[in-house]
């Protein structure tokens, strides 16, 4: 799936869904007017298994051309496979990052914000409306 968006640039942006079945990976992406590649950043995924798909990133877009991304990072080490065996929590990470386009086209992450991690009930992963910008988790500070 591909869906551009309208800016008063000198590029063209769209998001495009990339992927296999069980893993499908959003990317937004800067092209110039004849269609040559200036930039790109990962925005969204979803996951997928023998039970619907799990939405661990997600996305937004301002007029002033600033992205922000939402993503629940899972801390186990162990891989998660979303079937129905699925554990009913997932102990994960909030990971924010804003990125601003340049009249160029071209994408710099000019923030990004770690949460403590904490379980999520398996359910905010399959919700695809789960705001995960509203999760009320606990900004950790940089150390400066």
């Amino acid at each position: 799936m591909i869906r551009k968006f309208q800016t008063d640039t000198e590029y063209i942006l769209f998001s495009a869904m990339f992927g296999a079945f069980d893993f499908v990976k959003e990317v937004l992406v800067s092209i110039d007017k004849n269609g040559n590649y200036i930039d790109s950043i990962a925005v969204g995924a979803a996951i997928s298994g023998n039970i619907d798909y799990c939405y661990p990133m997600k996305w937004e877009i301002t007029e002033d051309m600033t992205v922000k991304t939402y993503q629940l990072k899972p801390t186990s080490s162990t891989p998660i496979l979303y079937t129905s065996d699925t554990p009913d929590t997932i102990h994960s990470e909030r990971i924010d990052r804003t990125y601003k386009i340049d009249s160029n086209g071209k994408f710099t992450e000019v923030e990004k914000k770690f949460y403590k991690p904490k379980s999520y009930p398996k359910e905010k992963f399959l919700d695809k409306s789960y705001d995960i910008s509203t999760g009320n988790e606990i900004y950790i500070k940089p150390l400066k």
